[in-house]
């Protein structure tokens, strides 16, 4: 059958009490020696318009592509969405800290069921039950301010499955197309009005607040622009860097999971907000992400890597969660870790190497401490902030306000090196701030929470165990989730050629099945581009068996204008003057054709004429419902000019040890291919379509997959390989398409492995 194969982009973190923050004049905020280094910031009055940047010459960010394999990568950074219909949330936070003003910026996104594009239908309603569905951003500033802007859709949102890249439109500017991966920051701000991107060294955006927030005190407007040069992942620097979680987090288990992506880092930007310009340089920056079903039942965290008295580089990130296990009843654990970064080494707290104990305050109030096999470590957090309520994603009623959150938490860290009776031996780490982020979330929670992990020796064992996740799936790709994907009656495999993630889906015979397949595949994925490939029928005779075709253009040449009878190629065609349909393509005289005649001069046929006729397309960057015409649609030009690279591939000619084809199968570029839902092996009209619009391959899907494309503005190429001669059998035999399809597509799969390889090596080396 027809497949697709599509090449995939590289392809929140969020508690209770409602509270107006008020400054607290107890809080000092003087510098601070800090556990991650900068340099001076500056702050300048914003203009009065705040739909343009206010330009400056001080920190300006410098761009960098996010590189293919990046160091201090972590597992589970990409974008975890199944592409199922089950309940499902991803949120992002990433945060800048502005040690000399002691002022923080958090920023959170958001995903809510992202199977549907925009709100259920009654229809999908009945089906699925209620969900919401949508994209927030929020950003917690300088003040403990707030600033949210949300909507119900996720048309414009995208995220890589392999990276940590992902950006939203909320408005695109006039006449510009919605980025679908991350691009130049001048390219982003010229097409995106509102809205934001961020990968791990870029991040900018513009977001207006919407006014759904009355019960804290909000801003109009942010905006901000900056790049980051990551110092900790999660792992010791320099080494492999480890999934927070452990390795089943790479399964919809234990949900939601939780991955730390930056535990440290030094950005350089600048942040416009209420009426300021914050500008910094090697300001301590984190980011992190969750994903799953919804959040946990309650939660609590502690984040700093702003400290008084370091000696060198310190992150902390600490928190847990009463979380539901997967059951047929309502069971719940509590989860709680702790993660030190300091001198380039990861000291990691979590059940699964010791223990973890906990008093946490409804609010105010954080002490944590923890022990494992060589280190125990001590933290305590209090604030006298009101803290300010943020939205968080809830199985019941989507981004709702759920947690409180401050900057301004006061906080102790100590660390000691664990003597074998368990006992405390020398203290190794003793840092203080004023700048730690402290939340609570969910409920109920009426009293102080206390708390232990206790994890079953079984699951310590297996958690523990040194599983290298990615690796493993390299081994066994079938065992990594989601290999594959069943939706709406297609099955979506996921895989890897040379290092390009693919999404591989059978289109089914026939223009319907593939327009279908291929519209699924764009709505559900982040699609860089489509290949497709299969076999076809021929109409060239300059080709032969099992060659492979790539034509430059493409047309559906069974969408007609059937002529009535009597009227001749001078005469207007049905419709033809209100602009539905043109002579202007040429069209097929029946009576051309006809046999065993004789006595006659001349003679004609009932059937008459047909003429062809362009489809009618509809851009997703034109004007909705006002129709373009394309009959000939021409592959990517950038795709065309890979595929020359093939022309000097080696190709199979034999079916086995006794069956060989007398030519050497070859690839070759031609100009054009022609679909249609007709099984053609009459070679009369193989010969028309040859002498009339010089086609070469003839198939029943490549022109709707290349419809659907144009549409859709996503680059497209096919590639197909010869199963018959120009009669349905070069030898007359009607037997021969069926005898060599299985060698015909042996050859077309390995033309699209060494195409997607030349792809692959082109993109990584203008990368570089």
């Amino acid at each position: 059958m027809e497949s697709s194969l599509s090449l995939r982009h590289e392809p929140h973190h969020f508690s209770h009490n409602l509270n107006f923050r008020t400054p607290n004049p107890l809080l000092n905020r003087r510098n601070l020696n800090l556990g991650f280094r900068t340099n001076s910031t500056v702050s300048v009055p914003a203009a009065a318009s705040k739909t343009e940047p206010i330009a400056s010459s001080a920190a300006e960010p410098v761009y960098t592509p996010t590189p293919p394999n990046r160091d201090l990568r972590t597992p589970h950074s990409g974008y975890d969405f199944d592409g199922t219909a089950r309940k499902f949330f991803e949120g992002w936070y990433f945060k800048v800290s502005i040690p000399e003003r002691r002022q923080s910026f958090c920023f959170m996104y958001s995903v809510e069921n992202p199977a549907f594009r925009q709100p259920l239908t009654a229809l999908e309603l009945a089906q699925h039950g209620p969900r919401t569905t949508g994209v927030g951003a929020q950003i917690l500033g300088a003040d403990d301010k707030y600033i949210c802007q949300y909507s119900e859709e996720s048309k414009n949102f995208w995220g890589s499955r392999h990276e940590l890249m992902l950006g939203n439109t909320f408005v695109a500017e006039k006449q510009s197309k919605p980025p679908t991966k991350e691009v130049p920051p001048q390219e982003f701000n010229k097409r995106v009005m509102e809205g934001f991107q961020v990968t791990p060294l870029w991040h900018q955006g513009f977001i207006r607040d919407d006014g759904r927030t009355n019960y804290v005190e909000t801003v109009r407007t942010a905006r901000w622009e900056y790049s980051t040069r990551p110092i900790f992942g999660w792992g010791d620097v320099g080494s492999k860097q480890k999934p927070t979680a452990g390795w089943l987090a790479a399964f919809p288990v234990f949900e939601p999971h939780w991955q730390i992506c930056l535990a440290g880092g030094l950005s350089t930007g600048w942040i416009e907000w209420d009426g300021e310009r914050y500008e910094f340089q090697n300001a301590p920056s984190y980011s992190e992400k969750n994903w799953g079903g919804a959040f946990p039942r309650k939660w609590f965290w502690v984040q700093c890597n702003v400290f008084e008295g370091a000696t060198g580089e310190v992150a902390l990130t600490a928190g847990g969660g009463l979380r539901q296990i997967p059951g047929l009843s309502e069971t719940f654990e509590n989860a709680a870790l702790i993660g030190v970064h300091f001198g380039g080494k990861f000291y990691e707290f979590v059940p699964w190497n010791g223990v973890v104990t906990w008093e946490i305050a409804t609010w105010g109030h954080w002490s944590m401490a923890a022990e494992n096999e060589t280190h125990v470590v001590e933290l305590e957090a209090t604030t006298e902030d009101p803290g300010t309520t943020l939205r968080a994603p809830t199985a019941e009623v989507g981004l709702a306000p759920a947690c409180k959150d401050t900057c301004f938490g006061v906080l102790k860290l100590q660390m000691w090196e664990r003597r074998y009776d368990g006992s405390k031996g020398k203290m190794i780490l003793d840092v203080k701030s004023n700048m730690a982020a402290v939340e609570v979330g969910g409920g109920p929670w009426f009293t102080t929470w206390k708390g232990k992990t206790n994890t079953p020796e079984l699951l310590k064992r297996a958690i523990g165990a040194p599983v290298d996740v990615e690796g493993a799936y390299n081994l066994v790709p079938l065992f990594k989730p989601p290999a594959c994907i069943s939706h709406r009656g297609r099955r979506f495999r996921f895989g890897t050629i040379a290092e390009k993630k693919v999404i591989l889906v059978m289109t089914g015979l026939s223009m319907i099945n593939a327009g279908i397949t291929t519209q699924l595949l764009l709505s559900l994925f982040d699609i860089e581009g489509v290949v497709h490939y299969c076999i076809s029928g021929n109409a060239n005779p300059s080709f032969n068996i099992a060659d492979v075709l790539i034509p430059q253009y493409w047309s559906h040449t069974a969408l007609w204008n059937w002529h009535i009878y009597g009227n001749g190629p001078q005469d207007e065609l049905s419709l033809e003057s209100q602009g539905d349909y043109t002579r202007t393509i040429g069209y097929f005289k029946f009576s051309n054709y006809t046999v065993h005649v004789t006595g006659c001069s001349s003679f004609d046929n009932l059937l008459n004429n047909i003429w062809f006729q362009p489809e009618e397309v509809f851009p997703i960057d034109g004007t909705p419902e006002q129709r373009q015409h394309a009959f000939w649609i021409a592959v990517d030009p950038f795709y065309y000019e890979i595929s020359k690279k093939l022309e000097d591939l080696k190709l199979e000619s034999c079916l086995n040890a006794t069956t060989c084809l007398p030519h050497t199968p070859k690839v070759a570029l031609v100009d054009r291919g022609t679909s249609a839902s007709i099984f053609l092996s009459n070679a009369a009209y193989r010969s028309f379509l040859y002498a009339k619009f010089n086609i070469s391959p003839l198939d029943m899907e490549s022109a709707s997959v290349a419809l659907i494309c144009l549409q859709q503005r996503v680059p497209f190429i096919a590639i197909r390989a010869l199963s018959s001669g120009l009669t349905g059998g070069g030898s007359g035999d009607p037997t021969e398409a069926g005898k060599f399809i299985s060698l015909a597509s042996k050859n077309s799969v390995t033309a699209v492995v060494e195409f997607i390889k030349q792809l692959s090596l082109y993109q990584m080396l203008i990368s570089h």
